[in-house]
């Protein structure tokens, strides 16, 4: 739990960076709140993923069949919404090397765009499952 509350300090830590630099980058022009920016990205990425493998082995399993459904629910929704994620970024990155792509301001405020819509995806997800979760219990343990 100590872990998971760190974690998640540091992921809003990093996203406020993400977002101060995006910020910095656009109003000054400036190289090296650009790096920052792309700098930043693929830690963030990492952080989310990490998160999402603790959310995985702290889930609860209450009765086999349903419990591993939440559980696969889950890691069905983040899993394809990291893989389009992680895509877009080293898309991005990959094409960077034939175009300047990543001094663009535009493509900054896409992909700034795309991680709010990715870690709201992911976000939800969470509650989601932590919702079937106790609806589970209070269904198991709760019986009148």
């Amino acid at each position: 739990m100590k872990k998971k509350n760190s974690t998640i300090i540091l992921l809003v830590i990093l996203n406020l960076i993400l977002l101060i630099s995006l910020f910095l980058s656009i109003t000054n022009n400036n190289k090296i709140f650009t790096l920052i920016y792309w700098f930043d990205a693929p830690i963030t990425i990492f952080i989310n993923l990490y998160l999402i493998r603790i959310y995985i082995e702290n889930s609860l399993n209450i009765d086999k069949e349903k419990s591993n459904n939440i559980i696969r629910s889950f890691s069905n929704i983040t899993t394809v919404t990291s893989i389009i994620y992680i895509a877009i970024f080293l898309f991005i990155m990959l094409y960077s090397k034939v175009e300047n792509l990543l001094i663009i301001n535009y493509i900054q405020v896409l992909f700034c765009i795309i991680t709010i819509a990715y870690e709201i995806v992911y976000d939800s997800s969470i509650i989601k499952a932590k919702r079937e979760t106790k609806e589970l219990i209070d269904k198991k343990y709760n019986k009148k």
